[in-house]
């Protein structure tokens, strides 16, 4: 038996333990990458919490990854972040992830940077469309829940969003939270959820 990146690679893969064998090596791959940036676990949690609702991808691995991601994202400079979606979701060497799923991460990532519209996009024919929206609404969901907690996992984990007779709730104690920016994300985020998939 060997791993996706030959024989080398599986005789190391045999000798670690039990628990980091099972790990799905798209998450822990990500994580690894996301985690020096300041994106941790609780943070992942309460996202994924926050937007399981109306972004439902949010709870496969792949969906998981692009919150990762997506949260990462919001950490780089903002000049540097226009070729994210290719670099980080088509371009690393990530493990356990197939072209739809590239795409998938791609989209998410796209969306979460303010670009949330299909356009032309070079991923565009790697995915059905289907995937590729509800990669989109997953990356406007993060970025809104970015903006709502500044990164706090404790006061996302207050938070969740909820569709409502055709519009999206913001759940929380503290209506604070939502200032002017996280209203134009909420009303983007609603936009997209209006819009057909093809």
């Amino acid at each position: 038996m060997f791993s996706s990146w030959g024989l080398r690679e599986g005789v190391l893969f045999g000798s670690l333990p039990d628990a980091a064998q099972r790990e799905d090596p798209l998450l822990a791959g990500v994580s690894a990458f996301v985690e020096p940036m300041g994106v941790d676990a609780a943070l992942v949690e309460a996202t994924v919490a926050a937007v399981r609702e109306v972004a439902p991808l949010a709870e496969t691995p792949v969906g998981r990854a692009a919150v990762m991601l997506c949260l990462a994202a919001g950490r780089v400079e903002p000049n540097l972040r226009r070729e994210l979606p290719t670099e980080w979701g088509l371009q690393k060497r990530w493990v356990g992830v197939d072209n739809a799923g590239r795409a998938a991460l791609a989209s998410a990532l796209r969306a979460s940077l303010g670009k949330g519209g299909a356009g032309q996009v070079p991923w565009s024919a790697l995915a059905s469309q289907d995937l590729l929206f509800e990669a989109r609404t997953l990356g406007h969901a993060a970025r809104l829940c970015r903006r709502l907690s500044a990164g706090s996992a404790r006061v996302l984990g207050q938070v969740r969003l909820r569709a409502e007779g055709g519009t999206i709730v913001i759940d929380s104690p503290d209506p604070n939270l939502v200032g002017d920016s996280a209203a134009r994300d909420l009303r983007e985020l609603v936009q997209h959820c209006s819009t057909p998939a093809a």
